[in-house]
């Protein structure tokens, strides 16, 4: 009797295994199928397609060995990426890896999936009570693809036992290190540009504020602002009307203060995070010199690219210092703040709730500033995108110098 194939199982891994995986150094086949068929004799295929039942239980049961494929395949895409991690391999390593390692997951799964079918096809008899013997067979069509190496991850067959002085990385955890100081400094900018906004809106507050006490004050004393000697009922009935205007101003108050003390400490941190770029970068120059350079020399081989990414790492550090210049020109921006808060607005509500007619003069002077906005002027840190794409581009540069000699 002739056979005929039933597809249990037809998927394209790639989808399913690029979510088990977080591969750091190489990259999935573009093409992963994996096919199985049941080759039965006919009369045993029409009735199995007329068991919805046992069709059920059949592809449920295949369905949990496909995913333990998927498992172990994964585990083996994982260990060798890691392996390919910890040292230089010779040239062809990985992909040579996986054609040996993957075949071996496919085959054990097909025979996992055809004992578990002729399980349940045989039980199926036995209910039926069925005593013929049947031809069940599998036939299974893989296209494995090839496990490649990443271009842009290239670098970390760098390793080779030769470590940075600051920690034990290699060249490109050291990049990634910038680049990730350089993304904090950026997150920290994001910041920054939200609280120069509220700070300002906060001193317009308070001069809004000031500006109706003061003239509420002028109205109330009947224009004596400038005397000592008031009529206690004037000054009484200001307070009286005057008491949620005068907790606004010094509420504006705090909040001016308060913002500033933020954004101080959010320049703090980004000058911690900029000078932990400038360390790292020392580190990365050191490997670059030390290990690259003497690994092409000792391989007498003179690289084209090596001056490149040279010249991209001086770039960087140039980008990194004239950043750091920003930090202090900011902070005076708020040391100006702060003398305003110190000077003017503190000593006038301290002295407007005290009832001290002193604090006109405070008052006065403040609004007589103009606009001294802290937003106005400050370093808006426009550099940091381009010195991202910088370290970036010195990653991929690196890739491009082992590139001549391992591809």
């Amino acid at each position: 009797m002739a056979t005929v194939n039933i597809p249990i199982c037809t998927n394209d891994m790639k989808r399913p295994l690029k979510a088990a995986t977080n591969l750091k150094h190489t990259v999935l086949p573009k093409t992963l199928k994996f096919e199985v068929y049941l080759q039965v004799d006919k009369e045993l295929q029409e009735q199995i397609e007329n068991d919805a039942v046992l069709a059920e239980k059949l592809f449920k049961k295949v369905s949990v060995e496909y995913k333990k494929t998927v498992t172990d395949l994964a585990a083996v895409a994982t260990d060798i990426d890691r392996e390919f991690g910890k040292e230089l391999k010779p040239k062809g390593w990985v992909e040579k890896e996986w054609q040996k390692r993957a075949p071996e997951v496919f085959e054990d799964a097909e025979a996992r999936m055809l004992t578990e079918s002729r399980k349940l096809i045989k039980k199926w008899q036995q209910v039926r009570k069925d005593r013929k013997s049947y031809v069940i067979k599998s036939a299974v069509k893989v296209t494995i693809g090839s496990l490649s190496v990443a271009t842009a991850s290239l670098g970390t067959a760098i390793a080779i036992g030769g470590v940075a002085t600051t920690g034990g990385a290699a060249v490109p955890g050291l990049v990634a290190a910038i680049y990730a100081n350089v993304k904090a400094v950026i997150a920290l900018d994001k910041v920054l540009r939200r609280l120069k906004r509220d700070v300002d809106e906060a001193e317009q507050e308070l001069w809004k504020q000031l500006r109706y006490l003061l003239d509420a004050y002028a109205d109330n004393t009947k224009g004596q602002v400038a005397t000592k000697e008031l009529a206690k009922a004037a000054v009484e009935q200001f307070f009286s009307v005057s008491m949620k205007s005068i907790s606004n101003g010094e509420n504006a108050m705090f909040d001016f203060k308060g913002k500033l003390d933020k954004v101080e400490i959010n320049l703090s941190k980004m000058g911690i995070k900029l000078n932990k770029a400038l360390t790292d970068q020392a580190a990365l120059d050191k490997q670059i010199e030390d290990k690259i350079g003497k690994m092409l020399k000792q391989a007498n081989y003179k690289s084209k690219k090596l001056p490149k990414l040279v010249a991209s790492s001086k770039k960087l550090n140039t980008a990194v210092n004239d950043l750091l210049t920003d930090i202090p020109l900011a902070i005076r921006k708020v040391d100006g703040a702060r003398v305003r808060h110190r000077t003017m607005y503190k000593p006038a509500m301290v002295n407007l709730k005290a009832k001290k007619p002193e604090w006109v003069q405070y008052g006065e002077a403040a609004l007589k500033l103009g606009d001294l906005a802290l937003g106005a002027g400050f370093t808006d840190f426009s550099a940091l995108d381009s010195i991202l794409v910088l370290v970036d581009s010195i990653g991929v540069e690196f890739d491009d110098v082992l590139a001549e000699k391992l591809l």
